[in-house]
């Protein structure tokens, strides 16, 4: 394989690559994550670092982004070592891209190293896009200003009414580019009716400006001149299709995780498992139990509940 590097409209000679992988080829993320499996087998071998019941999880990765999680300031230290090892690999973890995060009060200031570089503590920091912080809230104000943000970068002056673009075409904007980025991840995160509400704030607002209504226009006639869908409803059906991903792939970690949490979940509360069962009683599908144990048959299903599976589930 070879590269040319372009710089001023200017084309430089091809250079021979002889490691890595080609960037947004197809194959590249399976070949990365073959080479990158020895230190996830290196970290896990060792039996340190975070657990849920008999479960390791002290290194969940995506791609090159790896979380290293432990229970005290030895034990991070440790896997840092580890990973310091691999550059007999070739595999350079750059501690200036790497952050400490603490969650436990017990132990808020200590330093580690990788090498001899001392990580940056901070109080929070972004993992493959989503903000997280000791408690795992949603950042709702920060993905508000991502919202309008993107909105007034696709749209501008078409957000008006009259002078702007057709309210249909707005509308379609935002259904396909900036709720997902408001929404992105929120499945996986703590997140409040109080959260969803200042979203469907702003949609309402939005949708009452691009069809050139007042502020006292009825929600429903809003809403219904566009077809528009509450994120409330988007909210739901991004747990139920999370929920439909673990339950095609039983063999996971994350299913694993998914049955222990179950069976040591209390009836309230505002984790992932507590939200799916609400979610599955809200629209009457059947219940996570039996969503665990077999597999759906739509024959099976009534009518009713068939069409609401094939609208969250996808």
């Amino acid at each position: 394989m070879s590269i040319q590097v372009k710089w001023n409209n200017n084309l430089s000679g091809e250079v021979k690559v002889t490691q890595g992988v080609r960037q947004g080829a197809k194959l590249s993320t399976v070949l990365y994550k073959m080479y990158n499996n020895n230190i996830l087998e290196a970290l896990e071998r060792s039996d340190i670092g975070a657990k849920i019941g008999n479960i390791k999880v002290m290194a969940p990765t995506c791609a090159d982004d790896i979380a290293v999680l432990a229970e005290n300031q030895h034990e991070v230290q440790a896997l840092l070592n580890i990973l310091e090892t691999t550059k007999r690999d070739l595999v350079t973890i750059n501690p200036n891209k790497s952050d400490l995060v603490p969650i436990t009060k017990c132990q808020s200031n200590f330093s580690v190293y990788l090498g001899k570089d001392e990580i940056t503590q901070k109080s929070e920091t972004k993992h493959l896009g989503l903000i997280r912080n000791s408690k795992n809230k949603l950042n709702t104000e920060d993905r508000l200003k991502l919202a309008r943000k993107t909105l007034y970068a696709l749209l501008g002056p078409g957000l008006h009414a009259r002078k702007g673009i057709s309210p249909i075409v707005a509308y379609k904007i935002w259904k396909t580019y900036v709720i997902p980025r408001a929404l992105y991840g929120i499945q996986v995160m703590n997140f409040t009716e109080s959260d969803i509400l200042k979203l469907e704030r702003l949609q309402l607002k939005v949708c009452r400006q691009i069809q050139g209504f007042s502020d006292r226009t009825a929600n429903i006639a809003t809403y219904s001149l566009l077809g528009v869908e509450p994120v409330e409803v988007v909210a739901d059906r991004l747990l139920l299709t999370f929920l439909g991903n673990l339950l095609h792939n039983k063999e996971t970690l994350e299913f694993k995780i998914l049955e222990r949490q179950l069976s040591m979940a209390k009836r309230n509360g505002q984790s992932y498992i507590i939200k799916v069962i609400q979610r599955l009683e809200k629209y009457g599908l059947p219940e996570i139990e039996t969503l665990l144990e077999n597999e759906i048959r739509y024959p099976e299903m009534e009518k009713n509940s068939k069409e609401t599976y094939n609208t969250l589930l996808g």
